[in-house]
């Protein structure tokens, strides 16, 4: 995205790119998005819901096959078959997963947990750097400020790479911490060059330094964890909530984020740093949020991941009451 708008902005006349550019700039993106539909194509359908539906059960152990290839054909019929006990038909009808959470103080923690997930994720501030990262380097005067974006697409492409290596590797949490620790200081080091007026690459170093440090972790972390916290029970619902939810925020932020940045005031006070400062708040939330309420799903089932979370609500309310004794 960050390479054709800057190849489009590069070929046209100042005029024609105001009245015409942004035109432009949003037509390109009719390509990405009509392989994504013709990709969805071909995806298959998930093991559970063909257990919940009566659907083929040789297409589900197949898909299951795949998803984990390090386990034998019997383990993977084990997991079929704790999938088929798990998921109940009535669950399909209209409403049914809602019953589950009316009756499951367990279930509506797991939907707190991953709607907060959600959110969290753009109160990192990260679209802030997507949509507006010209307007904020600005503020460095730096040069050439729509090319030096393409950086900022770059280190998100590579960190999400080796964030993907990482997850499977090292875990979900650890992984998140580290690079919400990371996010922090890259919004700091920005921060700083702002709040100073620097006219060299502090700022730049900064944004591209929480850039990489999110894409590790909650760039993939919050769709990992989004996707495996939710049992099959309210998988749907869940997952829709939690991602309108992101949407909603990601609104918010955007919306938010120029009126605060264009504040005559703040820009004189703190060169364009103010805003810096409320998302490094907000990463410090993340961490907290990631340390203490999420359970660690790597390498577990999603008929275990219920389980996970009540040992986690558990443990959680088990050191309330020890700090109000």
């Amino acid at each position: 995205m960050f390479i054709v708008n800057y190849l489009i902005a590069k070929g046209m006349p100042a005029d024609v790119l105001v009245s015409q550019g942004w035109k432009t700039m949003l037509f390109a993106q009719v390509v990405p998005s009509i392989a994504m539909l013709a990709i969805t194509l071909f995806l298959p359908e998930s093991p559970a819901w063909c257990a919940r539906n009566n659907r083929s059960e040789t297409r589900s152990i197949k898909v299951l096959t795949r998803i984990y290839s390090g386990l034998t054909a019997t383990d993977v019929a084990a997991i079929f078959d704790s999938m088929k006990e798990t998921v109940r038909p009535q669950d399909n009808v209209a409403g049914g997963e809602r019953t589950n959470l009316k009756s499951s103080p367990v279930l509506r923690y797991i939907l707190l947990v991953g709607c907060c997930i959600a959110v969290l994720q753009q109160f990192t501030g990260v679209n802030v750097m997507n949509y507006y990262a010209p307007l904020v380097l600005q503020n460095s005067s730096t040069e050439v400020v729509m090319f030096q974006t393409i950086f900022i697409a770059v280190c998100n492409v590579v960190g999400s790479f080796i964030g993907m290596i990482l997850f499977d590797r090292y875990g979900r949490i650890p992984i998140m911490k580290i690079g919400t620790i990371g996010s922090i200081v890259g919004l700091l080091i920005a921060s700083y060059g702002l709040y100073t007026h620097d006219t060299g690459y502090i700022t730049i170093f900064g944004i591209l330094f929480f850039m990489l440090l999110f894409a590790v972790s909650w760039s993939v972390g919050a769709w990992v964890l989004i996707s495996e916290v939710f049992p099959e029970k309210i998988k749907g619902f869940g997952m829709g909530l939690a991602v309108s939810l992101m949407w909603i925020a990601n609104f918010l932020i955007s919306l938010l984020f120029p009126v605060i940045n264009d504040n005559a005031w703040l820009q004189e006070t703190f060169g364009g740093a103010f805003s810096m400062w409320i998302f490094v708040v907000f990463n410090l939330v993340c961490y907290v949020f990631i340390s203490r309420y999420v359970p660690e799903t790597k390498g577990v089932p999603l008929t275990e991941i219920e389980r996970l979370a009540e040992n986690k609500l558990r443990e959680i309310q088990g050191k309330r009451r020890d700090v109000i004794a």
